[in-house]
């Protein structure tokens, strides 16, 4: 793959490299050096997330050099709208409603663009977490109810935060998806926080975790839930032993 994105076969190699990179190298190389440096699962998954991050804002900065990312990005959103539109309108979509569409998407995916791309590789990390020790690494690999982000994800947080509101250009680029990246793991921290009140009650079946997944995707959750992962960094939100006098 990477002697054909260097050798001028077009983009498709080049995509192919990038994705084999966030979804196989990053995740396997992360695990290696989590066995190696006896990392929290907390600093192991911010780790590979934002190294895949980096990955991803790095290549879209060379990808769409000399302008910008984001109106690198616009740029070929509105060379593949034209034909899309086409495509649309044979449909029998209304035009007005196609333009109203892409205008929207044009005005929001170059910023979150490397986000998007990151989600899957924080599906992947927590999808081979718990079998990790199949593959024979000596690590601990706690149940997913006792899952916390790393102490280090406020400060990325707050500084994220405040770039993205007072920077601008690719700085604000850059700062909007950290942002949005520590969002998305404090996220996942109020799943597991949620999923530990309900382990209780409820048990550790595959309809618990999925059911939890599937109502905390639903608009206004997933900011309900992230406020959650949020708290629980700075409150003990989760069960102890002596609650009702049962197990945690």
């Amino acid at each position: 793959l990477a002697i054909a994105s260097l050798g001028g076969f077009g983009p498709f190699p080049l995509a192919l490299l990038a994705a084999y990179c966030l979804i196989v190298v990053i995740p396997a190389v992360s695990v290696e050096l989590w066995a190696r440096t006896g990392f929290s699962e907390g600093r192991w998954i911010s780790t590979a997330v934002f190294s895949a991050l980096i990955v991803v804002l790095v290549g879209m900065t060379v990808v769409t050099a000399p302008v910008g990312p984001v109106e690198g990005v616009a740029q070929a959103m509105r060379a593949a709208a034209a034909d899309a539109k086409e495509m649309y309108g044979a449909m029998g979509f209304a035009e007005g409603e196609i333009e109203l569409a892409f205008d929207a998407s044009e005005r929001v995916v170059p910023w979150v663009l490397p986000s998007v791309i990151t989600t899957y590789v924080i599906i992947i990390l927590f999808w081979i977490r718990p079998r990790i020790p199949i593959l024979g690494y000596q690590v601990q690999v706690a149940p997913f109810e006792d899952y916390r982000g790393d102490e280090w994800l406020a400060a990325v947080f707050a500084l994220s935060g405040l770039g993205a509101l007072f920077l601008s250009g690719s700085l604000r680029w850059v700062a909007l998806n950290l942002l949005i990246a520590v969002l998305l793991l404090y996220f996942v921290q109020g799943l597991a926080m949620i999923r530990a009140h309900l382990a209780r009650w409820v048990g550790r079946g595959w309809f618990v975790r999925w059911g939890v997944a599937l109502i905390c995707i639903y608009p206004p959750m997933p900011i309900l839930v992230t406020a959650l992962g949020v708290a629980d960094s700075f409150f003990p939100l989760r069960p102890t032993a002596s609650d009702d006098g049962g197990n945690p």
